[in-house]
């Protein structure tokens, strides 16, 4: 498998276009398996140009405010961090997918030890989406395989999985005359009709805070003043009246469809892990993940729920409960049985040194650092 030919398109591109972002097959994922080689690297390169402006953007706001913490590092879907510099570089960009979901997943291993050693299942709820994820004998499990948004992203990462269920998911009726929320979303901008914003269609936020889930005087600490009389119009109006239901059943019902989407997610999700739910506790957090913990856990017959002290800031908090991790893979191309000992010391060995450079030309001190090598057989997939 060289790069050679991938590189020499690279220098062509760059000596014809400057200023384009190239992401190489090669480098986002030197692994058999050519559809899962160009998804992954096609996701790469539609992120590349994202990322870098926003590391810049980022990096000058820091500097403006006068932080000088020396290395920058960037949340990754595999738990760990990474420098601002590898981020961009290198075809690492697609690691980074899932890097919200995973800093919370890493905060509930760490802050919450001894639950995460009995089992775990993390709900992340947020303004757009529900995040889970799982976690046994202390440590979130990891895939190296996944698929987003229907695009195949074969680079490892812990085991989550995402559905539209957030605060700001949209409140709406089909053309069947049948109750429906999301997969649109309000956002954080102009967000729920209560935040007096701009918002104008009814969301799972507008329905928590009419059936009494919200304090409207107390919203973030104090600092927001949420408006349920808009929030109660809004889905009179839009929900309720077309529905011909009372106010309360049209709200109540936006929380029953929302709440049960996520126990329906979390189900799945155990069933194809062999996962006993009743004996594991339910972590929520993200700015939603508290108020729905109750009735996502009484669906699935979970008994305990552990809330942390500030749900919402909590992923934030698993930035700082991580370390600095990369991964790097290749394929062999010959039958397992056929690897001898040595070939396959030889290949760890020159992944071994790739990794110790780039820990060296990234300002760290790679000697003593834990280097788990593993082999995996890709399993032949019969087409069908």
């Amino acid at each position: 498998m060289s790069p050679a030919h991938e590189q020499e398109t690279r220098a062509i591109i760059l000596e014809e276009c400057p200023k384009v972002h190239v992401s190489l097959s090669s480098e986002v994922l030197p692994r058999i398996r050519e559809w899962a080689r160009m998804s992954t690297t096609l996701v790469n390169a539609y992120l590349e140009p994202v990322l870098v402006r926003y590391i810049a953007h980022l990096n000058a706001g820091l500097d403006q405010a006068g932080v000088s913490t020396g290395q920058r590092f960037l949340m990754q879907s595999n738990g760990g961090v990474m420098p601002f510099s590898a981020a961009i570089a290198g075809g690492r960009t697609v690691h980074t997918l899932l890097s919200g979901p995973a800093a919370g997943a890493q905060a509930a291993a760490h802050l919450a030890e001894d639950e995460a050693r009995a089992g775990l299942v993390t709900l992340d709820m947020g303004g757009t989406s529900a995040d889970i994820a799982f976690i046994e004998g202390g440590v979130p499990l990891e895939v190296t395989e996944g698929t987003i948004a229907r695009r195949q992203i074969d680079v490892p990462a812990l085991d989550m999985t995402s559905i539209s269920a957030g605060g700001g998911s949209i409140a709406w009726i089909d053309g069947g005359g049948f109750l429906n929320v999301g997969p649109q979303s309000a956002g954080a901008d102009p967000g729920p009709v209560c935040y007096g914003r701009g918002g104008t269609r009814p969301t799972v936020t507008d329905a928590d805070l009419v059936c009494g889930f919200l304090n409207p005087e107390y919203f973030l600490g104090g600092a927001q003043v949420l408006d349920i009389t808009a929030a109660r119009a809004a889905l009179t109006s839009q929900i309720a009246e077309p529905l011909k239901m009372e106010l309360l059943e049209a709200a109540a019902g936006i929380q029953r469809i929302v709440d049960m989407r996520m126990a329906d997610e979390v189900r799945v999700f155990a069933a194809k892990r062999g996962v006993d739910l009743t004996s594991f506790t339910l972590l929520p957090f993200g700015g939603a993940g508290a108020v729905h913990a109750v009735a996502v856990a009484q669906e699935l017959g979970m008994r305990r729920i552990l809330v942390p002290p500030r749900p919402g800031a909590f992923s934030a908090l698993g930035l700082l409960c991580t370390d600095v991790v990369h991964d790097y893979v290749r394929s062999v191309l010959k039958p397992l049985a056929e690897v001898t000992p040595i070939q396959a010391e030889e290949i760890f060995a020159q992944l071994e040194h790739k990794a110790r450079e780039e820990l060296r030309a990234e300002g760290m001190n790679p000697g003593g650092r834990p280097l788990r090598p593993r082999a995996r057989p890709a399993l032949h997939r019969p087409r069908l």
